[in-house]
């Protein structure tokens, strides 16, 4: 479930696939469990050193440095955007996004190995 309640799919590259191929063993549902919490998932990630919310600060930098416009970086994370033909009238498809989470995807391969 999104914070702002909205459905959310992404493009999932193979790259993605990869990176979460480690993780499927412990949980087909949460792709970051926990068997410590009741609900089943990392609720509050203030209490590790690292938070799944570092890569959503990092992905947009990233991709908006590789020349990914702002809005589509905005679509990417779901955020909403600020137009009301962007709230309520434009719903791009996956295959519209995909180009852009591949430019950001090998932007941040490309910055890993060098």
């Amino acid at each position: 479930m999104t914070k702002n309640g909205r459905s959310f799919d992404l493009p999932i590259l193979q790259v993605h696939h990869e990176i979460l191929a480690p993780l499927r063993p412990l949980s087909r549902q949460w792709v970051f469990p926990s068997p410590k919490s009741v609900a089943g998932h990392i609720t509050k990630p203030e209490r590790i050193k690292f938070n799944p919310h570092m890569h959503r600060r990092t992905f947009a930098t990233v991709a908006m440095e590789a020349g990914v416009l702002e809005e589509i970086v905005g679509r990417l994370l779901n955020h909403t955007p600020l137009s009301i033909t962007g709230q309520r009238y434009t719903r791009p498809s996956l295959d519209t996004l995909r180009p852009a989470m591949e430019i950001a995807c090998k932007e941040i391969s490309d910055r890993i190995e060098n």
